[in-house]
């Protein structure tokens, strides 16, 4: 009886986590990822580097992406280090911080796609994948960004990752939840197929799983808006 119970529990957990996935809570307001997170959620030393005050300001603005809605309630703003216990912040060296742990999968990368974020800066990153951008291939998608959203543009493979892996540590909220939700990044690999990012749980007590695909067809997937802001040294 106890094992049936605890499978009915699990159960509900699943259908719960499908029907109203963490996704639906994107928009909740979170605190920016600075750089004594790194320590605390990660155990890495990074340059103690301010928030700009541009930043915050733009914070406080209207989203230009979902109407109703401000900045701080659809972006997520991290600290992108120079380095992270002295080594580049490629996805390769990213992998290397969640070995080991229980909240993360290992995820793999193609090196035509291991290129490092070249901190220090502070990004924002859209918590979703922008309107209009699915069901369009590669180049349509950053044509869209590029005449309608001048400040911002495709995120790096290094920044979607770090961004996912931030928000999950300190705030256990999914960015890109599922294939259907995934952003295309700057980076193609043989020149053709830009990589393609999400996040996934296997069920709601498995650690996260972080997927990196490779495909530029018209597909649900879309494209995360990114804009960055050169730290005050």
């Amino acid at each position: 009886m106890n094992i049936l119970h605890a499978i009915s529990n699990l159960s509900k957990q699943m259908v719960s986590y499908y029907i109203f996935p963490e996704y639906e809570k994107l928009f909740s307001e979170v605190s920016p990822f600075q750089p004594n997170d790194w320590r605390e959620y990660f155990g890495v030393e990074t340059q103690n580097v301010q928030i700009p005050q541009e930043a915050l300001d733009y914070l406080e603005q209207p989203c230009p992406f979902w109407n109703g809605k401000s900045v701080k309630e659809t972006h997520f703003l991290f600290f992108v280090p120079e380095t992270l216990n002295g080594k580049a912040p490629t996805p390769k060296n990213l992998n290397e911080l969640v070995k080991g742990r229980e909240d993360f999968y290992n995820f793999s990368i193609n090196e035509e796609a291991d290129k490092p974020a070249e901190g220090p800066y502070w990004a924002l990153i859209t918590k979703k994948i922008i309107p209009e951008s699915q069901m369009k291939v590669h180049e349509e998608r950053l044509e869209l960004l590029e005449r309608n959203f001048v400040e911002y543009h495709a995120p790096k493979t290094s920044e979607v990752i770090m961004s996912i892996l931030a928000m999950y540590a300190k705030d256990k909220v999914e960015l890109f939840h599922g294939g259907s939700r995934s952003t295309h990044c700057l980076e193609k690999v043989r020149k053709i197929s830009p990589v393609s990012i999400y996040s996934y749980h296997v069920c709601p007590t498995h650690p996260l799983v972080i997927s990196v695909l490779y495909n530029d067809w018209e597909n649900p997937s879309g494209l995360a808006a990114i804009r960055t802001f050169k730290s005050n040294r």
